[in-house]
């Protein structure tokens, strides 16, 4: 795994963090519309990490 790829990870991660603390804030406040959106988008991005981190790489069998 290099080293971009570890940096992404790790900002995807807390980017995902980051918009479900957002949503809990917002659902608090009674918006719960963008709570969803948030909500959705954090869960979609932890969703394409996890899925990037368990495909094989092409370059890296070889």
């Amino acid at each position: 795994m290099g080293k971009n790829s570890v940096v992404s990870s790790v900002g995807i991660v807390i980017l995902s963090v980051v918009m479900i603390i957002f949503s809990f804030l917002f659902n608090e406040r009674g918006e719960d519309n963008v709570s969803l959106i948030l909500l959705f988008a954090g869960i979609g991005l932890a969703f394409i990490l996890v899925v990037a981190a368990l495909l094989p790489k092409n370059n890296e069998n070889k």
